[in-house]
């Protein structure tokens, strides 16, 4: 059963049912309901920051009161199937509006439960944003899901588990077509660049800090391209999604969802509705601080859902649910079970991939490779649940390579430290470049190989007749073979070389000479 409530002139109008089955109530929008709308928001805040959940059932239960006048809500209730309610308004920047997207629709309960306690009818809520009553979702024009994934952690703040929410993820679509592309920056302007060149996503997923400033503008902790703090305003993250803004925007940050403060204008809106109102066809956030382990348990469910089709709302829905469950069993978890909010624009409210449509090209490394060498299978590294710790040393190269450095990079260190893995990592970070990698065999005829394997078969064979012979003939003709390469198909579709192990053609150091440090 579908339920809408939306402004309709001084009243607020609530509909369940189609045509022929439609069942309606208005509700007076006058001083007095504004005032209430009000009130339950501030008991909501209480109750969320010093952890009542009496309180929050008491609070559902009245507010599901108020809109059950007539037996309204009761009746939707009583429908079969998911429970739907779409918090509708053409604009958010009247007070009436902003009053009643800010009340905590996810918490309405009935009979002493919350509606999402029933396992059996899904409670799916969502707020919308000029999207009429008879809106088409955008229809995706993918059976999988595309994720571009940002971490934020500039130098000096309290650092969150974002290896940990993105390990999640991982999991949670470990069978599932999902393609992650991790940019490691945490900046705006490598983002920017990413979503460009690497795009289109279906999903942008930013993990970070996020506040409201002292005039009430809510914030995100994003870095410089130093690591930096930089505060990123609704503003910036608009411009940075350009013109082709990915369909879902998760911002997994506390308060994104959270209206601030009076502002000179009047009460500044949240992160997530200016979003919306940028032209992002989905948006979620978190209406106030959320614990880390909340977060990631939300978004391995979630993420779960979409990839198996399902709607930004329903899979919200279900994420909440798990959650609350998880807090019933145990008090100390899950907490912030309620505090996800679902936005939706004029084309918003559907699946983010379609069952019926084809899938991309998989690249199914999803962030990480178990081994460094993935063609041949050799050298084993760590998988992404198991790299963390190293994202400075990421970000540096990175940088190195953003920045056009021809020198490339040497990354040394005393045996079994991950520097394989962190080689494979980077080549991770770098969808664009094909990883070749040199291992065991150094001479020039072995490097050789490696690259002709990275070449289409015809130019491979025309390459390989070119300069076999004189490669075995005299080694430092490599140099030669190597330009003509460059030149040529690596010059358009480019490689990442990576000689591992390379410490073993060193030779000892003796005790009459001097050790020489190479870095």
């Amino acid at each position: 059963m579908r339920a809408r409530i939306s402004i309709y002139g001084s009243d607020l109008l609530c509909v369940t049912g189609a045509l022929g089955q439609r069942s309606e109530v208005r509700l007076p929008l006058d001083q007095l309901t504004l005032s209430s709308l009000n009130h339950w928001k501030g008991q909501y805040q209480k109750a969320v920051r010093h952890y009542d959940p009496a309180g929050l059932l008491a609070l559902g239960m009245e507010i599901f009161g108020w809109i059950d006048q007539g037996g309204w809500a009761t009746g939707w209730l009583q429908g079969t199937g998911e429970r739907q309610l779409e918090i509708s308004v053409d604009s958010p920047a009247s007070a009436a509006a902003a009053a009643l997207l800010d009340l905590p629709w996810e918490v309405l309960a009935r009979s002493n439960e919350f509606l999402d306690g029933d396992s059996s009818q899904r409670y799916v809520v969502f707020r919308s944003i000029a999207r009429s009553p008879d809106a088409t979702p955008a229809v995706s024009a993918h059976r999988d899901l595309s994720l571009m994934f940002m971490a934020a952690s500039p130098v000096g703040q309290v650092e969150l588990s974002y290896e940990e929410e993105e390990s999640s993820i991982l999991k949670a679509t470990a069978r599932l077509p999902v393609q992650l592309t991790v940019e490691e920056s945490g900046c705006a302007e490598f983002l920017k660049d990413s979503l460009a060149q690497g795009g289109p996503f279906d999903v942008l997923h930013i993990s970070c800090h996020g506040d409201l400033g002292s005039d009430g503008v809510p914030v995100l902790a994003w870095e410089t391209p130093q690591g930096d703090l930089a505060f990123t305003r609704p503003a910036d993250v608009a411009a940075v999604l350009g013109e082709l803004k990915a369909p879902l925007v998760f911002l997994s940050a506390c308060r994104t969802a959270e209206a601030g403060g009076q502002a000179t204008a009047g009460i500044t809106e949240p992160f997530v509705r200016a979003l919306i109102r940028s032209g992002v066809a989905n948006v979620l956030g978190w209406d106030g601080s959320v614990f880390d382990s909340d977060a990631i348990d939300f978004a391995q469910r979630f993420y779960s859902e979409v990839a198996n089709h399902a709607s930004v709302a329903y899979a919200a829905a279900t994420a909440r649910q798990a959650l609350l469950n998880t807090h019933l069993a145990d008090p100390r978890r899950g907490q912030h079970w309620h505090l996800a909010r679902v936005y939706a624009g004029p084309m918003g409210a559907g699946p983010l991939c379609e069952r019926s449509r084809p899938r991309r090209r998989l690249r199914r490394d999803g962030g990480f490779k178990e081994f460094l060498d993935k063609a041949n299978r050799r050298v084993p590294v760590a998988t992404a649940q198991q790299f963390v710790g190293r994202r400075r040393e990421v970000q540096q190269i990175l940088k190195i390579f953003r920045d056009g450095d021809p020198k490339g990079v040497l990354i040394y260190g005393m045996g079994n430290l991950g520097k394989s893995s962190l080689a494979a990592r980077l080549a991770n970070r770098l969808p664009g470049h094909k990883s070749v990698v040199v291992f065991k065999r150094y001479d020039p005829l072995a490097v050789f190989e490696q690259l002709l394997a990275a070449l289409p078969g015809q130019k491979r064979l025309t390459m390989d007749q070119a300069w076999r012979v004189t490669i075995e003939a005299d080694g430092a003709t490599l140099a030669n073979a190597l330009e003509d390469m460059l030149n040529g198909q690596f010059d358009s579709e480019p490689i990442l070389l990576i000689i591992d192990d390379l410490e073993q053609i060193l030779e000892s150091p003796s005790p009459n000479k001097p050790t020489i440090g190479v870095k």
